[in-house]
């Protein structure tokens, strides 16, 4: 008998929490390198201020960096778990720089519809739209989650394309809704109600790394299940079906 999507979601869930502790030596270790660059630039940009803009870009960049080689890491780690074959943890040439492409483009665009939408919202026409602005715009923030299962792909060397993701994911989006915008919501609403209180980004960076794992766990758990579902070889360099 099938499941719903609400047992899959609890599944998905539970692997990706026993996933994580599962690995959680490993994490820490593999982990520590990204978190103390994290910590010292979250005081750069604390103790240097104020600064200029450029100054500003280059850490911002820095950090973007830093936060995609922490996803990479953390990625590997928790896919050496389901996966047979044996996953070099730390190394960077051309898949992780693919990687932090796909990552910048998945990261920005919803900052970018966001602003357009927004932007819709302020014509003399805003009031009309708004109702369609944000049906278009959850629209292509899901577009957006469907594909993110590419990530998890180039992290352990595999291909995935765009179109096959999409493809791959057409029958479970309201799962992607729950675990990519519901849940993510949900874990982070007492992070961000007690940063109201933290004095700078760095305790904020510090608390969110956790719920950070969590997302790649997450991430990487429902990729094999996609993968399982569609009857994809996860073990072969390519992916293909079986």
């Amino acid at each position: 008998m099938k499941k719903t999507t609400l047992q899959n979601f609890k599944e998905i869930i539970s692997t990706s929490i026993n996933a994580i502790k599962n690995n959680k030596k490993l994490l820490a270790e593999k982990l520590l390198i990204p978190i103390l660059l994290i910590v010292t630039l979250e005081l750069i940009l604390f103790f240097m201020q104020p600064f200029s803009i450029y100054t500003y870009l280059t850490i911002s960049i820095a950090r973007f960096i830093v936060y995609a080689m922490f996803a990479i890491i953390s990625f590997r780690v928790i896919l050496s778990h389901f996966e047979k074959s044996e996953i070099k943890i730390f190394t960077w040439g051309k898949r992780e720089w693919k990687f932090l492409l796909v990552f910048t483009l998945i990261f920005n665009s919803s900052f970018i519809i966001n602003f357009l939408i927004k932007l819709s919202l302020t014509t003399m026409w805003g009031h009309f739209l708004s109702p369609l602005s944000y049906i278009i715009y959850l629209v292509l923030i899901l577009i957006l989650c469907r594909i993110c299962i590419i990530l998890p792909a180039i992290a352990i060397n595999k291909y995935l394309s765009f179109r096959e993701s999409l493809h791959i994911t057409k029958d479970y989006k309201l799962l992607m809704f729950l675990v990519f915008i519901i849940y993510p919501i949900l874990i982070y609403a007492p992070l961000n109600i007690i940063s109201i209180f933290l004095p700078f980004g760095l305790l904020y960076s510090l608390l969110s790394i956790p719920l950070i794992v969590l997302e790649v766990s997450i991430i990487s758990v429902i990729y094999i299940f996609i993968l399982k579902e569609n009857n994809y070889d996860i073990d072969n360099s390519k992916i293909t079906k079986d």
